[in-house]
């Protein structure tokens, strides 16, 4: 609790209220900023734990302090993806939840090992980038053995190197055995059901539960109360 002390002083009264308000407003701020370090911190480790593969995934998540305007709105952390990052809809998905194509009539892609890695990011390669990076278009194989999936794409043209990458059908590899043969780079499903790695709220609600704390004790730092 904050209280206002009344001392004799050389100050009008509504001048030590506007003193006492401003100290109180700045006190709000710096338990806000506590706030935004601690959640931003538990935050990124919790992606950290989600991906652990990922350097880059924990900091594409970010939190910006916007401090109290002069219309009388109080100040507000809100947590975000960095500008440009598709941070957002990744760990959204990553919730829980069931992924479905954005058109009607359309299957989801889903990489398999065969496919390579993008130069920058380390993601998977999307079906475009495949058929760019080898110089052949995408096939269309049927699934006709049963299971979720509706069918695959495939590379026709192309054979499995020494190092069980994907490598162009030279004749050279060709006298050693490895000919050009369908190679498996995608799976075609309808949709995908994705395990829940994240609780953000869970996160969000402790730091919640901690901002008066963190503002109470700014106040006694401010010399507020």
């Amino acid at each position: 609790m904050v209280a206002i002390r009344a001392a004799l002083s050389g100050t009008p009264p509504t001048q030590q209220i506007r003193d006492f308000q401003a100290r109180a407003v700045q006190a709000v701020e710096a338990g806000l900023a506590g706030v935004r370090e601690g959640l931003l911190t538990d935050l990124r480790q919790d992606i950290m734990r989600a991906f652990p593969g990922s350097r880059r995934m924990p900091t594409t998540v970010t939190a910006t302090l916007y401090p109290a305007r002069e219309d009388g709105r109080p100040p507000v952390v809100w947590v975000h993806p960095r500008k440009g990052s598709n941070a957002g809809a990744i760990l959204g998905a990553h919730r829980g939840t069931d992924v479905v194509p954005t058109q009607a009539g359309t299957a989801l892609a889903i990489p398999t090992k065969h496919v390579p890695r993008a130069a920058r990011g380390g993601r998977r390669m999307t079906p475009d980038e495949v058929s760019k990076h080898f110089g052949e278009r995408l096939d269309v194989m049927p699934n006709k053995s049963g299971g979720k999936a509706w069918g695959f794409l495939v590379l026709r043209r192309q054979t499995i190197g020494r190092s069980g990458r994907v490598r162009r059908a030279t004749e050279g590899r060709a006298r050693q055995g490895r000919v050009a043969k369908p190679i498996v780079m995608f799976v075609l499903v309808p949709a995908v059901t994705l395990p829940q790695r994240l609780r953000p709220e869970e996160t969000v609600r402790k730091w919640a539960d901690l901002a008066p704390r963190q503002i109470e004790q700014a106040a006694r730092r401010l010399g507020v109360g």
